[in-house]
């Protein structure tokens, strides 16, 4: 069956908001990708071609339309899957790696916002995107985005690379496998003083009573 000339307009649509913002509007929107978000919201069963228009324009030279394919990646990154949004991220890493935004967003460099958009969507046959996080494990700063996703997939990579990890960085002790926690811990003692959490929050909330106590003990021992 073919595509009704609706959805066939979706993908000039879908630019044509990033560029200009004249397509969905709300007296409340203060950025063109907001009325984008709202569009995919309600889009329904064309929600896959939304969602590859916005995979189009991630790849844009406009950096606007970019900045804008960016913000939204969250809403539509698992209909995606990572290794398509990692392949355009690699294919153009210029386009990302260390460019500031046209507009705020929640990020200041594209590369970061967009591996935190679909972070969380990354499986253990996505090896494209595992290889591309080891990287960016190692070399960028906002590294604590992608460690979670290795623990999970790749924790004897992490175990080794311990020196990534921050003594504080819980995420990452829980994605682990129980036998990679400890050789982890191993790895990164002896641990500073433990500190109560500035929120209030209790990190070990999510961990077994019995292992919290196991950990606890080889984090700091009598």
């Amino acid at each position: 069956m073919s595509a009704s000339p609706e959805v066939l307009q979706i993908p000039a649509l879908v630019l044509r908001q990033l560029q200009t913002g004249s397509v969905w509007t709300d007296r409340d929107f203060m950025k063109n990708h907001e009325g984008l978000r709202v569009a995919v919201a309600a889009a329904g069963s064309a929600r896959g071609v939304y969602a590859a228009a916005i995979l189009g324009c991630l790849a844009s030279e406009d950096l606007l339309v970019r900045t804008g394919a960016v913000a939204v990646l969250d809403a539509v990154a698992r209909d995606l899957g990572a290794e398509r949004i990692t392949t355009v991220l690699q294919a153009f890493p210029e386009r990302f790696r260390g460019v500031k935004p046209a507009v705020p967003i929640a990020f200041a460099d594209l590369e970061w916002a967009a591996v935190a958009a679909y972070q969380d969507t990354v499986g253990p046959n996505d090896t494209k995107t595992l290889a591309y996080f080891r990287e960016v494990a190692e070399s960028q700063s906002w590294r604590m985005f992608v460690l979670p996703a290795l623990a999970r997939f790749d924790g004897d990579w992490v175990v080794a690379h311990a020196r990534l990890v921050a003594h504080d960085n819980f995420a990452v002790l829980w994605a682990l496998s129980p036998a990679n926690r400890r050789k982890l811990i191993a790895a990164l003692s002896p641990y500073p003083p433990e500190k109560p959490d500035p929120f209030g929050l209790n990190p070990w909330e999510d961990f077994p009573a019995e292992e919290t106590r196991a950990l606890r003990a080889l984090m700091w021992p009598a």
